[in-house]
């Protein structure tokens, strides 16, 4: 038996953006351990997190709010990431690598959001 996010489109988008974030939170100093690196971390999970969460609510107005706080969380990712690269902790050519996949995620959960409107459960 799979979860009901388990079975989503976006949920594969999700792991590889994760899996690409903590590489990349590899090449921070040693010192934004516990700054940057667990906020990046963070923010990539925490979009993960709020779509499983979300898709086990019994009303769609309850999926929906946490669609909306997934959303909330790829966009913090994008925002920390780009702080990154004005610190100088992360390079432009490093960020565009990642960044696709952040918009990818991004406009599904935006789709997501917009077909939970139209529901009722």
């Amino acid at each position: 038996m799979k979860f009901n996010y388990e079975r989503m489109d976006i949920t594969s988008d999700v792991h590889k953006l994760i899996r690409e974030v903590y590489q990349l939170s590899c090449i921070f100093p040693d010192d934004e351990k516990f700054n940057l690196v667990s906020q990046v971390k963070r923010a990539s999970t925490s979009v993960l997190l709020n779509i499983a969460e979300g898709s086990s609510r019994r009303s769609a107005a309850d999926y929906r709010r946490f669609v909306i706080m997934a959303i909330g969380s790829a966009v913090e990712l994008d925002a920390v990431l780009k702080l990154a690269i004005s610190i100088g902790y992360l390079t432009q050519d490093e960020y565009l690598r990642i960044e696709p996949m952040i918009k990818t995620v991004y406009f599904k959960l935006i789709k997501l959001r917009k077909s939970l409107e139209k529901k009722t459960f």
